[in-house]
């Protein structure tokens, strides 16, 4: 029963990400808990769409479990998935390429000078 007990302990320790990959779906949804709980959101449903940030080459079955779980756990209306690095490929793009109204006159691009 030592082992038992010792081994369960280390799975509340556990990140719920080996490798970058979601493997510990209890430990996820206990962050989860406490990322919602920090912003207010005390029900047992969230009424916002989420923005899921994830690595490349993340497996389907993880994907799928994570979905799963945010529907059925917490209700949300919808979720949509995107790789970080595309993420911040696309904001980089725009914040130096097309310049905003407010600052036609300056130029948004680095000098090379």
């Amino acid at each position: 029963t030592q082992s038992r007990s010792s081994a369960a302990s280390d799975v509340y320790k556990r990140q719920p990400y080996e490798r970058d990959v979601i493997q510990h779906f209890t430990a996820f949804e206990n962050v989860n808990d406490y990322i919602f709980s920090e912003l207010g959101i005390v029900d047992s449903s969230v009424n916002h769409p989420l923005i899921v940030t994830e690595t490349v080459c993340n497996p389907e079955y993880c994907r799928a479990k994570m979905v799963e779980l945010l529907f059925e756990a917490y209700q949300v209306p919808s979720v949509f998935i995107g790789v970080d690095a595309l993420f911040s490929l696309y904001y980089n793009c725009l914040l130096y390429t097309s310049p905003s109204p407010r600052d036609r006159q300056k130029s948004r691009m680095p000098s090379s000078a």
